[in-house]
């Protein structure tokens, strides 16, 4: 069961508290430690860190690494193709770096699209396959506690999840699992330590600027990265932010196993623009058909 209190709801809008107070303020590092411990009072051990190639799973990886804390490691390969090869390179070099052993898990994701993203969709109603393989995933590991890093640097600086994002919220409770699906906003504490040095990143890198939301983006990808460095995670930027299902995307524009359909190619927003076929198959018309709604949290 994650640890989040059961929200109060209105309209289109769900209020969620976490479910401890945050008492003091702690650095981004030591508040991770601080999470850490949290974890192992109100979670059942063994403790399994799902990774991808991405700053914020290199950033979880450190933070055990550094506590006292056993834990587990899980990183899936999509398929012998091995379509996020790339998504893993950077993975492979911090581990490497800091001696840390990764468990890797041969996963047929063509398979998984094929018989099983349809149902997790509509269960736990999300639109990104992303995510839906995430919580196939997870269920490959049956004892203990689950965590995922996600990628929600902070509340104020990233955003809250998207609606897909909350899938897998949906997906802990109604699975009643020890899943952990953002554990950097898993206390108030960790959420919040980032945020103090939105406004001193600003400064010492004036060129990390996005003109789409008129200055400094605290949630772009370069920023980032410059802000996990700066609070003590070491970790190795990516050539370009990946999501790791780019190559399987490729592989569909002309090897796809079978050819949406005309139902596919008109249950869509008509904000979606994207006219690939692993998107038709698989992405656009489940988030059309999902109901929008507004996340909010707080302490």
């Amino acid at each position: 069961m994650i640890s989040w209190t059961n929200p109060t709801h209105s309209d289109n809008t769900f209020y969620f508290n976490i479910r401890n107070k945050a008492d003091k303020k702690l650095s981004a590092f030591d508040a991770s430690q601080y999470t850490i411990e949290y974890i192992t009072k109100n979670y059942p051990a063994p403790y399994t860190l799902y990774l991808s190639g991405g700053v914020d799973s290199q950033a979880m990886l450190y933070a055990w690494h550094n506590s006292n804390v056993p834990y587990n490691t899980f990183s899936a390969v999509y398929g012998p193709q091995k379509f996020n090869a790339h998504d893993l390179e950077h993975l492979n070099l911090f581990s490497q770096k800091y001696n840390i052993p990764i468990n890797y898990y041969e996963f047929d994701i063509i398979n998984f699209l094929e018989t099983e993203h349809d149902t997790y969709a509509n269960l736990y109603y999300c639109g990104s396959p992303q995510f839906t393989a995430f919580m196939k995933l997870a269920e490959l590991t049956p004892e203990g506690t689950v965590i995922m890093s996600g990628n929600y640097l902070s509340w104020t600086g990233a955003g809250t999840p998207s609606n897909n994002g909350w899938g897998l919220y949906h997906y802990g409770m109604k699975k009643r699992a020890n899943f952990i699906p953002w554990f950097f906003m898993e206390t108030c504490e960790l959420a919040y330590s980032f945020d103090v040095s939105i406004n001193v990143l600003r400064e010492l890198y004036p060129e990390l600027k996005d003109v789409s939301v008129g200055g400094y983006d605290p949630g772009g990808y370069e920023a980032k990265v410059r802000r996990y460095q700066y609070h003590g995670f070491p970790v190795i930027k990516q050539d370009q932010k990946y999501n790791g299902f780019e190559r399987l995307k490729e592989f569909y524009d002309t090897n796809s196993p079978r050819e949406p359909s005309g139902i596919d190619k008109i249950s869509r927003l008509p904000t979606q623009k994207s006219h690939r076929n692993f998107d038709l198959l698989y992405r656009n018309k489940y988030e059309a058909k999902f109901s929008k709604y507004k996340y909010i949290l707080s302490c």
